[in-house]
């Protein structure tokens, strides 16, 4: 399964390359985030939390958490879209010495607030909005699990909410990084590329 999604990965990062506009960096916009973007996030989320221990069970490895966001620009401050992600976790069962592993699919909307051009005009200031964007972000999602091999008697709920304070940053018009902290839906951070079409 995790062949299928990083082929996905790998596909969707040589579209939205293909369809980049590579400027320097004189030639950014006015503001790195506006209305009618669309942007795309590939990342790796780190401190997986999400209810994952289970009696008679020992965890003796995981994958960390592969996710992406697609968000588009409904106003210059507001953009919603659409989350999916996976990760696998390698458990023993301590009565059986069983080993078994965990595929949790995650799928969901998410709605970002897009505040750094706001603060410049609050403050009539250069906080260098055309290359950074700072926002806060809800997201709602469902997991699906995948378990190999045992039966489990405990079920954590299907239903996540998460909320997260991020940042990008483009080093092209359509090219750079983001970082997202906080209570996230796959994790307490998440890094990766990003993507601006």
């Amino acid at each position: 399964m995790h062949k299928y999604i990083i082929f996905f990965f790998c596909i969707l990062t040589l579209e939205a390359s293909a369809q980049m506009n590579p400027v320097t960096l004189d030639g950014l916009d006015d503001q790195a985030f506006q209305r009618n973007d669309i942007l795309i996030s590939p990342g790796v989320s780190f401190a997986y939390f999400r209810g994952e221990s289970f009696d008679h069970s020992r965890e003796h490895g995981s994958l960390p958490p592969a996710s992406i966001n697609v968000d588009y620009g409904i106003t210059d401050f507001l953009s919603a879209g659409i989350l999916g992600g996976w990760n696998q976790r390698l458990y023993t069962h301590i009565p059986t010495d069983q080993e078994y592993a965990i595929d949790n699919i995650i799928f969901g909307v998410r709605s970002s607030f897009h505040y750094l051009h706001l603060l410049e005009k609050l403050h009539d200031s250069n906080l260098h909005s055309d290359r950074l964007d700072l926002y806060i972000s809800i997201s709602g999602a469902y997991r699906t699990r995948d378990v190999t091999v045992i039966d489990l008697e405990e079920e954590p709920s299907p239903y996540l909410i998460g909320a997260t304070a991020g940042a990008r940053y483009y080093f092209y018009r359509g090219f750079g990084l983001f970082a997202e902290g906080g209570y996230g839906i796959f994790g307490y951070g998440t890094v990766g590329l990003q993507f601006r079409l």
